[in-house]
């Protein structure tokens, strides 16, 4: 498409993969400037993206090893200190990226004994059926509803996070997949799909 450097012709498939928008395309076949630009673009949106991927990984890097010292945060009590490893090593993630306020939510919806739902997930082979994975997923939903009634700030605590939305759901979401195995991230997000249900049609 761009007819410069020698006119080497991209197809439009290749600019797809860039993750250049349809709607630029078009544009692109315009002029050099418009291609230039949109180029340009592209070029920074990749540079803010493996910004924030080295960060995480440096916000990652630091509770690996915190995990030495500790394996909690601050002011979580013995209760806390029965979780699995992976749920320990995801609330020190945790308070790592968000603010005092949603920590104190975690802090006291931890003291609540382990349901047998949470046991079910922590239990749950990579390999579960997807049959199996849905059905937790449905008697996973309604206790994560009532956590977000009883504790209105852990629903959108990305959005009060000190440094950012975006830098800390994609830290979050990097420690869910370092920690949890393939069929307990499904369950996670047929969870959030019921629940995003639940938003749409109230």
């Amino acid at each position: 498409m761009v007819s410069n450097a020698g006119d080497i012709r991209q197809p439009s498939g290749s600019a797809l993969v860039l993750g250049v928008p349809l709607s630029d395309i078009a544009a692109m076949d315009e002029s050099d400037e418009s291609a230039d630009q949109a180029l340009r673009s592209l070029d920074a949106e990749l540079a803010a993206s493996i910004e924030r991927q080295q960060r995480m990984r440096e916000e990652l890097a630091v509770v690996l090893r915190h995990r030495a010292m500790a394996d909690l945060p601050p002011g979580f009590d013995a209760s806390a200190a029965d979780l699995p490893a992976a749920d320990r090593a995801l609330l020190l993630i945790f308070s790592r990226v968000f603010g005092p306020a949603t920590m104190a939510a975690l802090r006291e919806l931890h003291t609540a004994p382990r349901t047998p739902v949470d046991s079910e997930f922590d239990a749950l082979p990579a390999d579960a059926s997807e049959d199996a994975r849905q059905q937790l997923a449905e008697r996973y939903a309604p206790e994560i509803r009532r956590q977000y009634q009883d504790h209105p700030s852990l629903e959108d605590a990305g959005a009060t996070a000190p440094r950012g939305e975006a830098f800390t759901m994609s830290v979050v979401v990097q420690g869910l997949v370092e920690l949890y195995n393939p069929a307990q991230i499904d369950v996670l997000r047929r969870v959030n799909a019921i629940l995003e249900g639940d938003r749409t049609s109230s």
